[in-house]
């Protein structure tokens, strides 16, 4: 007797998921190699400096300054240690094992789907996250994001499972993957007080605060040995990485044009420059900024209200990609875009939104910290997960009050 295949059994499993959102992926960087989302030469660069010996360190085109603290370490310090093991084939592991983290955080949103819709149909998170384009685009560049979707998915999915009776360690971990995505991207630096702050606000208890303590015992032990590094060079406190007072300015100035273009300081500030060390470059780079902020305050609103705009904006930057790529990118995130719209719409309708409530916490909390700083599209695609799980929230239940698919 032949058994019937379950097909939606075999949908439904994460080893599935697992492997196609895996084979997308590698299908993707091996027969289109796609520039969209460049590498980061500069991440390599400073790999090859740990290598020979200089220790964490780049050095600038544009004044002979050396930077210790230019980029958060987990991408630089990763490469280094894959060249030692892999030797010249470091790049191609490196890209696998970006890609290996993409196709776990499929599984992840799609075990957070479930969980937080409460139904089988919340894996349908993760086979949409698999076929996103933006973050297949992201989860084979040899950049950070990949490990930072994967560490704060992670650390939510641990917060948002736990129970009343779930130990310390639980937390312990989740503080550990918060302190590793603000060692990849900067700006998940404050990741681990919205955690901890929703943790308060919902439980108020004991057990809460137990939570929270432990929460933030992790990040500490995470973020120490950078932290203190950081400190005996500079003699003062150097969180994740020192390129935030550029990323200020450039967005603060006459020259901005909504995009990561880099520019120079006016040549009466350039002079300045002259004899500091790298956190005195980047505090005048904030002190520049201020001042233009100040002479030019009706600017400065306008400029933070096309930078939220620009977050949120469903294309790319026209003329760095071709256009049949923008016109594929724009297609899936304008459906993204408004999915992810008619889910939070959703999510305030619901009897006990406080688990979507973390979700959508994280998401306004990374719009936000971006706003003073230079926009583009990229900043927002290190949340696709999150927002790929909002929108599948919204299509799920749009599709059931439309009666295109029964309630559950």
């Amino acid at each position: 007797m032949y058994r019937k295949i379950n097909w939606l059994k075999i949908r439904d499993s994460g080893v599935t998921l697992f492997v196609a959102a895996l084979a997308l992926r590698i299908l993707f960087f091996s027969v289109f190699h796609i520039t969209m989302g460049d590498d980061d030469g500069s991440q390599l660069e400073i790999a090859h400096n740990l290598l020979s010996g200089r220790g964490y360190v780049s050095y600038r085109s544009d004044f002979p300054t050396p930077y210790y603290a230019f980029l958060p370490p987990l991408f630089p310090v990763l490469a280094a240690g894959a060249t030692i093991v892999c030797g010249e084939h470091a790049l191609l592991v490196l890209r696998l094992l970006a890609s290996l983290c993409g196709a776990l955080t499929c599984v992840l949103i799609a075990r957070l789907g479930r969980h937080l819709m409460c139904h089988p149909r919340g894996s349908w998170a993760g086979w949409a996250l698999a076929f996103y384009p933006g973050h297949i685009i992201w989860s084979t560049r040899l950049l950070a994001e990949s490990y930072v979707m994967l560490s704060y998915t992670l650390a939510l999915y641990l917060v948002l499972t736990a129970s009343s009776q779930s130990k310390g360690i639980r937390f312990i971990a989740a503080g550990i993957l918060c302190a590793l995505s603000a060692l990849g991207r900067g700006e998940f630096s404050l990741f681990v007080l919205v955690i901890t702050g929703w943790l308060l606000w919902n439980y108020r208890s004991p057990t809460a605060v137990r939570w929270v303590a432990c929460s933030f015992l992790g990040f500490t032990l995470g973020m120490a040995p950078w932290v203190i590094r950081n400190a005996m060079i500079f003699k003062r406190l150097v969180v994740t990485a020192s390129n935030y007072g550029e990323n200020f300015y450039f967005a603060h100035s006459p020259y901005y044009h909504f995009g990561g273009e880099a520019f120079a300081l006016p040549a009466d500030k350039a002079l300045q420059m002259k004899g500091l060390d790298e956190r005195q470059i980047e505090d005048l780079y904030v002190a520049t900024g201020k001042e233009f902020i100040r002479a030019h305050p009706w600017l400065t609103l306008y400029t933070t209200l096309v930078n939220a705009l620009v977050f949120w904006r469903p294309n790319l930057t026209p003329g760095y990609v071709s256009w049949p790529q923008n016109l594929l990118y724009t297609c899936f995130s304008f459906l993204l875009l408004s999915f992810f719209a008619l889910g939070t719409r959703f999510i305030f309708t619901l009897r006990d939104a406080r688990a979507w409530m973390l979700i959508l916490s994280v998401i306004a909390y990374i719009f936000l910290i971006h706003l003073p700083f230079y926009m583009v599209v990229r900043f927002r695609e290190a949340i696709s997960p999150l927002l790929v799980l909002v929108a599948a929230f919204g299509y799920v239940r749009w599709a059931e009050t439309t009666g295109r698919i029964s309630s559950a």
